[in-house]
């Protein structure tokens, strides 16, 4: 009997030691962070994405315009039109024939939910999100997918990481300069350009720090086009 407990005990004691969370740390240090990555979304109501709410982990921050229902304002992004103060962003309730249907788990946001609606001319629209990142963020990088009617401009706390796109398919952006990321608050702007007629955005982003090689960013294919995200 106490053969086979001993034989039982050395089998469970190796199981361990060849876990993933023990065969891939470094241990004996105070910065270890182990392989699990947490995901962190925008969700309904949800606010800015917070990466302290996972200390000492690895992370995905996951970013996306219109995380709220068709016609409501965006929790997480706010607006400012030409000549105007800031505001936050409306998810469009129905949008124009020649646009894309939106990213996978994101819709398309403007000024207003009437989407099909004319904004001025020759102007932009000033659209901003942010995320927080803590002390420690080792390898951090942005990827993601945009689309805007009729062009945009974006950028991680100033810095332009992004110049292009269109409404009728998705442009993907990326950006993994260490200057570029601030522990804290960041903050991501898109200045989208309207000729004329309506004007939009839609993005989603993904954020990672941490070990291990990032996922990439969100699938750029489109959803269903019925203001659920999916």
């Amino acid at each position: 009997m106490k053969k086979f407990r001993s034989f039982f005990l050395a089998i469970l004691f190796m199981g361990v030691l060849t876990s993933p969370v023990w065969a891939e740390g470094d241990h004996g240090h105070d910065d270890w962070r182990g392989p699990i990555f947490y995901d962190i979304r925008h969700g309904h109501g949800n606010g800015p994405v917070n990466a302290n709410d996972r200390p000492g982990r690895a992370f995905n921050l996951f970013l996306a315009s219109g995380q709220a229902d068709a016609g409501q304002i965006d929790p997480n992004v706010t607006v400012i039109p030409p000549g105007g103060s800031s505001q936050a962003a409306t998810v469009c309730a129905n949008i124009p024939g020649a646009w894309a249907s939106p990213l996978a788990h994101s819709n398309w946001i403007s000024l207003q939910a009437d989407c099909t609606t004319s904004l001025a001319n020759a102007a932009n629209y000033q659209y901003s999100t942010t995320f927080t990142l803590p002390a420690h963020h080792p390898g951090v990088s942005i990827a993601g997918n945009v689309l805007a009617d009729d062009s945009v401009t974006i950028q991680l706390n100033g810095n332009t990481i992004f110049t292009g796109g269109g409404f009728t398919s998705p442009t993907p952006f990326s950006s993994n300069n260490p200057a570029f990321f601030t522990t804290g608050t960041n903050t991501l702007t898109f200045t989208v350009y309207n000729v004329t007629g309506p004007s939009g955005l839609d993005f989603a982003a993904r954020v990672h720090a941490g070990r291990g090689q990032p996922p990439g960013p969100p699938r750029g294919d489109q959803d269903d086009n019925d203001n659920d995200g999916d």
